[in-house]
């Protein structure tokens, strides 16, 4: 069902919020049978992380090469699931708070600069680009939240704030774009940092105002309750 839904997403208006959207949910109705695979108790968690992506891949490449119509109105979507995969695994030690390696983070540097160095060249289009997005994206991540660790107390604090509001700002700015540019098309000018960092503000207010009224709904109901 949710891939019959995506394969209509051309003829939505709101299309670009709406791949988001049902991409989002599918992925979390997926992830408790995505860690089950890796996380089982074979203690075999990288080969099965590694096995899961190539599967993904191989999925991907068949559907386009078979299916091309339904390729591509779901390549924004399906094309993003080896990042997903690949951030089921790295989540677990991630909550858990486990520091990596020396190495894991020479890893990631080279990653970085090998990823972009390739992408500069322009060789790799389409399927092969994005795929080289991941690889880059997920390094600049990692690279980045090490950083975080030599910044002040204050701008940590400001980041865990805007962490604990992540979903919720990832949603409503797209929603916010679109009806800026829907709405103002006259005063919209794409990578403009100014217009963007103002409904970014409005956005994390609005992020916060339904996080409180979901934490206030939620005591309601207990209290109720009891």
């Amino acid at each position: 069902d949710h891939l019959c839904v995506l394969v209509d997403l051309k003829s939505v208006s709101m299309a670009l919020i709406a791949w988001n959207i049902q991409f989002i949910l599918l992925c979390y109705f997926l992830y408790p049978y995505i860690y089950y695979c890796i996380f089982s108790g074979s203690k075999k968690e990288k080969s099965s992380t590694i096995c899961l992506i190539i599967f993904a891949i191989i999925l991907t490449f068949t559907i386009r090469q078979e299916y091309p119509v339904i390729y591509e109105n779901v390549e924004i979507a399906i094309t993003r699931f080896p990042a997903f995969i690949l951030g089921c695994f790295l989540g677990k030690y991630v909550y858990e708070k486990k520091d990596f390696s020396t190495l894991c983070w020479f890893a990631w540097i080279v990653c970085f600069i090998f990823c972009f160095s390739i992408l500069e060249l322009d060789i790799l289009h389409n399927i092969y680009r994005r795929y080289f997005y991941l690889v880059g994206g997920i390094s600049i991540i990692f690279l980045f939240a090490g950083l975080l660790n030599w910044l002040p107390e204050f701008l940590k604090a400001c980041f865990r704030f805007l962490g604990n509001h992540s979903l919720e700002l990832y949603l409503i700015h797209i929603i916010l774009i679109r009806l800026y540019k829907k709405n103002f098309p006259l005063h919209y000018a794409p990578g403009s940092a100014s217009e963007y960092l103002l409904l970014l503000c409005i956005a994390i207010c609005i992020a916060w105002g339904i996080q409180r009224l979901q934490h206030f709904t939620s005591w309601s109901f207990h209290k109720i309750r009891r």
